[in-house]
């Protein structure tokens, strides 16, 4: 009897051709899993596909927009449309924490559970929207996005020891994760490091763009959507596989508060990036994913940024970068940035 393949493994693939939408198809990576047969009849499959597809509406919420093609350009905010009568507050509101309630610095020093950093029921925002390139070209390439059942296979359970809470709690560890995907002939892959192929790269760097490749899986953090839970956040995690999987896949083509790459050695989080080329997140994005992991920071745990002046990645710790994001204005998220 052949092994099943991890549940994780079954995504729903859209279909290049727009006109054809309606009929999306498997992956069936895992045709010989029975269960993957039976969870295939379950799933409805074009309503997953069609929200993908589905264009960005003007009038929603304010969302922070980057335009990374000029760095130049400020990022913009969209204004929000009237909002109608609602007889009772949303779980999570459209806008940003309130000034009247910002963490302190004791407890940005110390580090309380993410929750207590936000005023109750409060999801940090603005969401991170994913470029309208990105979009456009995840339609034209089909990449695959999980079905709502699925996806709990992705889902990670954060604490001291990072796990896979939707996989038995399995302990998660990302260089053994894409060396599975390799094994199998995946084109697994890892955001861009450099613009372009730098003739100057150095020993270091070259060590460190290939530890990333190596060792790396993707994450996305997104908004809880059941008010009744105390975490207001839920992190997924993947192994990306080039024009296939990707941060998009993982959130169902969904705004974000933040996603990136990550090093998980045996459940120990060793180091954080926001690199992630479908959302280009912000300094603001990555600050506040990393506090809703305080609970999974250890003491070598370290947070990739771009140097400005040496125009090269560094490791900063994960302490040092929630007291000082920008290390006194010579580091910002991504090399291609504008903060």
């Amino acid at each position: 009897m052949t092994a099943p393949r991890p549940p994780y493994d079954v995504y729903v693939q859209h279909a290049k051709d727009p006109a054809a939408a309606a009929k999306p198809r498997y992956d069936l990576n895992s045709a010989d899993d029975a269960a993957v047969q039976v969870l295939a009849q379950l799933i409805d499959i074009p309503t997953a596909v069609r929200a993908m597809a589905r264009p960005v509406d003007p009038a929603q919420p304010p969302l922070l927009r980057h335009t990374h093609d000029d760095p130049a350009k400020p990022p913009l905010l969209r204004q929000p449309a009237a909002a109608p009568p609602v007889a009772a507050a949303p779980p999570y509101v459209a806008a940003a924490p309130s000034a009247a309630a910002p963490p302190s610095p004791a407890a940005v020093g110390k580090f309380v559970v993410g929750a207590a950093l936000y005023p109750a029921g409060v999801a940090p925002e603005p969401l991170k929207e994913m470029h309208p390139e990105s979009r456009q070209h995840d339609l034209d390439v089909g990449v695959r996005m999980p079905a709502k059942d699925v996806l709990e296979a992705l889902r990670v359970e954060i604490g001291a020891t990072l796990k896979r809470s939707g996989v038995g709690g399995m302990t998660m560890d990302t260089a053994s994760m894409k060396a599975e995907v390799v094994k199998r002939g995946d084109p697994a892959g890892a955001a861009a490091m450099f613009p372009g192929e730098p003739q100057d790269y150095n020993d270091a760097q070259r060590a460190e763009v290939g530890r990333w490749a190596e060792k790396s899986a993707i994450w996305v953090c997104l908004p809880q959507p059941d008010p009744k839970k105390a975490r207001l956040v839920e992190f997924f995690s993947d192994v990306c596989r080039i024009d296939q999987v990707h941060h998009s896949s993982i959130a169902s083509g969904k705004d974000v508060i933040c996603a990136g790459e990550w090093i998980i050695e045996k459940g120990k989080l060793k180091a954080l990036s926001a690199n992630s080329g479908h959302y280009q997140p912000t300094m603001d994005h990555l600050i506040k994913a990393a506090r809703y992991l305080v609970e999974a920071w250890q003491p070598d745990t370290t947070v990739l940024l771009w140097h400005k002046a040496s125009a090269a990645w560094v490791d900063v710790k994960i302490r040092a970068f929630v007291d000082d994001p920008k290390q006194n204005n010579t580091c910002k998220v991504h090399y291609n940035a504008p903060d």
